[in-house]
């Protein structure tokens, strides 16, 4: 939907903190006016009642569910919202927009308008949730979250215990651990993505599962053989659809807990609604970039969709693999794009995370390489997480909307066998791996065509201690820069006795060490050959 005001100050874009323009970001409302801007803090929810006027108070968010504004009734609506300092008014008929905005204006009301095919009850259960999602974003200090998987690492992180959303029949949707000690009972439940039966069976027949559909309010259930829990139902249309569950961690966590876990599940209620909860956009934008790797789209059509609007034209590719596992390995069947999505939006806005051919992939803006390189190893520490792997990352330069993605793939995929083959995980810049990528290429040429290593070295590949030696003298000597004195001092010897293996290497060869393209050989065939 589009703003029906494009006057400065009124686009229908929400503002990167908290406040009423976050209704904005479900594509569901306009903007007619909003004159005191769209950061208003909205403490409550009235529906119009002309005949209870005075029911509206500070801070609420005004929904009028009549079916023709007519202009008595704007009057009425906007009168009472000035007088009591409401942070909005709701309407889905503006009738003439031009009229309602300059009355609006006059009195300095913030007015929306909601799409037709929205329901009210779901109107008002998202309007409702915004108060509570307001003080959630302030308790964790991060703006409010965009869907259930953020919900749960925000309200881990709040409540310092593992958290789970389920359905109504207490099927896992979303969940965060964030390091907390998880039992049995919640492993089972996430990895079968269901409640195990003897549990079920004992919630039917203690009587548990009844008051659980029956009460509104946070209890605690005490499982035999599991942590104790706290349990919030998530309501909708005055309907249980699902819950947040809190398993005990390493202490309790219960009466002061339980007005935040109250306030976490009345922010997700509005993901349980199908008209506010839309289409998955991070399957859509995983199926986006894993066509971008593939080259069947571009990279500005995923720009465009991942991060709408102009300003941002430089990008950053960050590919991650798991030791012992190469392209297409069967370890690397991962399939849990929604939750690398989810966190990488957590970690940095625009980004996008997909899953191919066994490699985990970022893309994410590129605002530096120490900033890019900072986020994708809390990537890598997240899938090594997710999946119970060890994975090690490399981060590509800076991609603009033109580059040849395919070929970037190519490269950090190479890079990153290197970086696991190396048995410890870590994060690299594809720049600063280069080389070694260039090497192994090459390596991987040798190998189908083993006659382009005769020659130069043959007389040292007898696997004798001396012509070992001979070998890791030269590899020092390369590595050094061809620098007599540091490469002595790496080796931990002498420079004479450098000088005389080098000598020794020259006659033994029949090479000259000072000519460059002999030089270069010697050095091409000793970094292609394994020294043990």
């Amino acid at each position: 939907m589009t703003a029906l005001d494009d006057r400065p100050g009124t686009e229908a874009c929400p503002p990167p903190g908290l406040g009423i323009g976050r209704l904005l970001g479900r594509g569901c409302f306009d903007v007619v006016t909003a004159p005191a801007g769209l950061d208003r803090e909205v403490r409550g929810v009235t529906i119009w009642d002309p005949a209870v006027p005075d029911a509206v108070e500070a801070g609420d968010l005004v929904l009028v569910p009549a079916p023709d504004l007519t202009s008595v009734l704007v009057e009425q609506v906007l009168t009472a919202a000035a007088d009591a300092d409401a942070a909005a008014v709701v309407v889905k008929a503006p009738g003439d927009p031009a009229t309602l905005r300059r009355r609006a204006d006059r009195l300095g009301v913030t007015v929306l308008v909601a799409a037709s095919e929205v329901p009210w009850d779901d109107i008002a259960t998202l309007a409702r949730s915004l108060a509570p999602a307001d003080r959630l974003s302030r308790a964790i200090g991060r703006p409010a979250v965009l869907d259930l998987y953020e919900l749960a690492e925000a309200a881990a992180y709040l409540l310092e215990g593992p958290i789970s959303i389920t359905d109504e029949e207490l099927r896992p949707l979303a969940f965060a651990n964030l390091g907390h000690p998880v039992d049995q009972l919640r492993t089972s439940a996430i990895l079968a993505r269901r409640t195990p039966s003897d549990a079920r069976k004992w919630l039917e027949d203690s009587g548990q599962w009844a008051r659980l559909r029956s009460g509104r309010a946070p209890m605690r259930i005490d499982i035999p053989g599991a942590a104790p829990r706290a349990l919030c139902p998530v309501v909708a249309r005055d309907a249980i659809v699902g819950y947040i569950c809190l398993a005990a961690g390493g202490a309790p966590h219960w009466e002061p807990d339980l007005d935040a876990l109250a306030d976490v599940a009345a922010a997700a209620a509005p993901f349980f609604s199908a008209p506010l909860r839309g289409v998955d956009a991070d399957l859509l934008v995983a199926d986006l970039l894993r066509s971008v790797l593939r080259g069947t789209a571009s990279l500005s059509a995923l720009a465009a969709e991942v991060l709408p609007g102009p300003g941002q034209d430089s990008w950053c590719l960050v590919a991650l693999g798991a030791s012992g596992c190469g392209t297409g390995g069967e370890q690397g069947n991962y399939e849990d794009d929604r939750q690398l999505a989810a966190y990488a939006r957590l970690l940095r806005r625009g980004s996008a995370a997909a899953v191919l051919d066994g490699r985990v992939y970022l893309l994410t803006p590129h605002w530096g390489s120490e900033d890019v390189v900072a986020l994708a190893e809390r990537m890598r520490q997240r899938a090594d997480s997710l999946f119970s792997a060890k994975f090690s990352a490399c981060v590509s330069d800076a991609l603009t909307g033109d580059v040849e993605i395919p070929g970037v793939r190519r490269s950090l995929d190479r890079a990153v066998d290197l970086l696991a083959s190396q048995g410890r995980p870590r994060t690299a810049l594809l720049s600063e791996v280069r080389p070694n990528t260039v090497l192994a290429e090459l390596g991987e040429i040798v190998k189908g065509n083993p006659g382009l290593l005769d020659g130069v070295l043959d007389v040292l590949q007898t696997g004798s201690a001396r012509d070992t030696d001979y070998l890791r003298t030269l590899r020092a000597y390369f590595d050094a820069g061809c620098d007599v004195s540091e490469a002595a001092k790496r080796l931990q010897i002498h420079r004479n006795t450098l000088r005389y293996r080098l000598h020794r290497i020259e006659a033994l060869c029949e090479v000259d060490l000072s000519d460059p393209q002999q030089r270069f050989l010697v050095e091409l065939h000793t970094r292609l050959l394994p020294v043990t």
